[in-house]
């Protein structure tokens, strides 16, 4: 099964994410902080990232651009505001393979 990474600093949307994944079979990592995450996901990229685009400390297009750098895994952010985000993505070039508004449904 797929390895999944999911970043964001929602405790709950965390371990939500997790255990539906699990459920379905895949191995999940998940990171409430950005920093934290970026070295452990440029050593081992997963074979899919969710990330929250507003993560305080490294913001999730900040967060993007560097990890795009070593990686081209596919990345879904996860944003209250996600077609702001896919807008400014879609600006430097480095679309996201889909944005998820926040919140949403797991049914």
């Amino acid at each position: 099964m797929a390895r999944i990474a999911i970043v964001d600093d929602e405790q709950t949307l965390l371990d939500s994410l997790r255990r539906a994944f699990e459920a379905s079979g895949h191995h999940v990592a998940t990171y409430a902080d950005a920093a934290v995450a970026l070295p452990h996901l440029i050593c081992e990229p997963p074979s899919a990232l969710i990330l929250g685009g507003r993560n305080p400390g490294l913001h999730g297009i900040d967060f993007f651009a560097k990890y795009r750098t070593f990686t081209r895994s596919p990345v879904v952010f996860l944003s209250a505001s996600a077609s702001e985000i896919g807008e400014e993505l879609q600006k430097v070039g480095t679309p996201a393979f889909a944005y998820v508004d926040k919140p949403f449904s797991l049914r």
